[in-house]
């Protein structure tokens, strides 16, 4: 039985969350004609705080995500054109990073993400760049154009 047909039945305010556990309050029968156990509480879903807090740390989307806005820039903007100053490469460069800024925008409309996330995004971005042998100022420059979109 879920938490919220425990709910509907009246049993929720008899039960205590403590420690990650379910309980039932100790005066929970005396004073309802609904007999509650300690064994039918096992059916109650966990769905407690110790997810929530793991899921704080699993940054794994996030990685991927870098990963490919990363493939994104290797592709549309080779290390030659990092390289030159011509006017035709700049803009060129303007638009790689106005394109980059949209899908992060887009990326960061569905999620919360805390400061791991963002620096676990971060991160992998400006490593695969820096594989590719962009150079060091440009790649600082592209992560923080990422990190500033990610707010």
């Amino acid at each position: 039985m879920e938490l919220a047909a425990w709910m509907r039945v009246g049993v929720y305010d008899k039960i205590q969350y403590n420690r990650g556990n379910y309980h039932l309050h100790p005066w929970a029968n005396h004073f309802s004609d609904k007999h509650v156990t300690s064994r039918s509480l096992a059916e109650i879903p966990d769905t407690s705080r110790k997810n929530a807090m793991f899921n704080w740390f699993n940054a794994k989307e996030e990685k991927e995500f870098g990963l490919q806005l990363a493939e994104f820039v290797i592709k549309e903007m080779p290390v030659e054109i990092t390289k030159k100053k011509q006017d035709k490469t700049v803009l060129k460069r303007h638009k790689i990073m106005q394109q980059l800024a949209l899908k992060v925008v887009e990326f960061k409309k569905d999620r919360r993400l805390n400061v791991y996330k963002k620096a676990q995004l971060g991160n992998s971005f400006k490593w695969r760049l820096m594989e590719e042998s962009f150079d060091g100022a440009v790649a600082s420059e592209l992560t923080n154009l990422v990190i500033k979109e990610l707010g």
